[in-house]
């Protein structure tokens, strides 16, 4: 109901080995405690191999193009950074999607999409657990500025408390407002 949308490209070598990773298993970001997806995170982005690129939608956007395309957005934001970013070629890569991710450009590259991807594939489930953090982070930050609405515990997802603060106060300027109509909060 509140904040961007974001997504992570992440490169992942093939064939590489990983050691000394967090104790708990890779897994669906969903699947994992905070403290279990700060582990991977941190582990990710300190591992040499691995590279990743963050791209966020507003939620002023996402009012505009709706929240499908607002992901799409982003995920074709992180993956044209990361290609950018190493010079890479259409043949040095195969691109795994997320469920219904779709990329608004890259159509010559080599790409699977996998629904569920993020419980299947190991790619897929560390992009998401690196895109997690990141957006956890900032709105556990945006609750600093706006204690009201209990960023920091709901992370801006429709907790019923949530959802009473909006009732009661209204949206802050970081609430995708088309959500909150279709819940008829507005």
């Amino acid at each position: 109901m509140a904040g961007p949308v974001t997504v992570c490209a992440l490169l992942w070598p093939q064939g590489q080995v990983f050691r000394n990773t967090p104790r708990v298993k890779l897994n669906d970001s969903k699947k994992l405690s905070k403290r279990q997806r700060e582990d991977w995170s941190h582990y990710l982005k300190a591992h040499s191999a691995v590279h990743m690129e963050l791209a966020s939608v507003s939620n002023k956007v996402i009012d505009k193009i709706n929240i499908a395309q607002a992901t799409n957005l982003a995920a074709t934001r992180a993956l044209g950074k990361i290609i950018a970013n190493k010079n890479l070629k259409k043949s040095d890569i195969f691109i795994y999607l997320d469920g219904g991710l779709k990329l608004k450009k890259f159509n010559n590259f080599k790409i699977q999409t996998v629904i569920g991807g993020d419980a299947k594939i190991k790619v897929i489930m560390a992009a998401s657990i690196v895109a997690k953090v990141y957006r956890d982070r900032f709105m556990t930050n945006l609750d600093a500025k706006y204690p009201l609405y209990g960023f920091r515990e709901n992370k801006g997802y429709g907790t019923e408390k949530h959802t009473k603060t909006i009732k009661l106060n209204g949206p802050s300027i970081h609430h995708r407002l088309t959500f909150l109509r279709k819940i008829t909060i507005l």
